[in-house]
């Protein structure tokens, strides 16, 4: 009895705070929209709406790019123009380990990690990309710093296009696809939550 008491309280309270509270009213309503929107897409469509929600997981990596580009130039101020090189570094790194691309490579192999072991692998992968151009420049302040991560953005984004071995502007095939709608969501809100957290610390 204790125990249902508890969960309405918190209920009750969680619902006080939702409705005074605009952005936490916005939050609710699009967790509850992301939740439903599946079963929403299979309904409106007869039952064929995996292309639907399919698109809508694909949408959601890139909003994941606008958080962490939120973060950066909206919060810290910083105008950083070559934010997407390091989504590719990631996206590079992962798409190498985890197909069959490296066989063209000189040493022949093919590397299939795990995926949870590769997220972590490419993060680390584009924080130290990050790490190394940060450290001279974190000094530039305005335009400065916009000239050298747009010089930045573009190095990566004309070797990327320009490298045979990696795909050049063909890109890269035979990618195992884990970015489904939950998980990319699921990732959206941990990291709203997380930007939220770190500007209110």
């Amino acid at each position: 009895m204790s125990r249902q008491l508890l969960r309405n309280d918190f209920a009750m309270r969680w619902a006080r705070g939702t409705f005074r509270d605009r952005n936490r009213t916005i939050y609710t309503l699009l967790i509850i929209g992301a939740l439903l929107f599946p079963s929403f897409a299979d309904l409106t469509t007869g039952g064929s709406g995996n292309h639907l929600v399919s698109t809508a997981a694909d949408a959601g990596v890139y909003v994941l790019l606008a958080i962490g580009l939120n973060v950066v130039v909206g919060f810290a101020g910083l105008l950083d123009l070559g934010y997407a090189a390091f989504f590719a570094i990631g996206a590079y790194t992962y798409a190498l380990l985890a197909s069959n691309q490296l066989s063209g490579s000189p040493l022949h192999i093919e590397i299939h990690l795990p995926f949870w072991l590769l997220l972590l692998v490419a993060m680390l992968v584009a924080a130290t990309f990050g790490a190394i151009l940060g450290a001279p420049t974190l000094r530039l302040r305005g335009d400065y710093l916009a000239i050298v991560t747009l010089g930045f953005g573009e190095i990566i984004r004309v070797l990327i296009l320009n490298i045979d071995k990696i795909g050049a502007a063909r890109g890269l095939s035979g990618i195992p696809r884990w970015a489904n709608f939950f998980w990319v969501y699921l990732f959206a809100f941990l990291t709203v939550l997380i930007s939220w957290r770190l500007v209110k610390s």
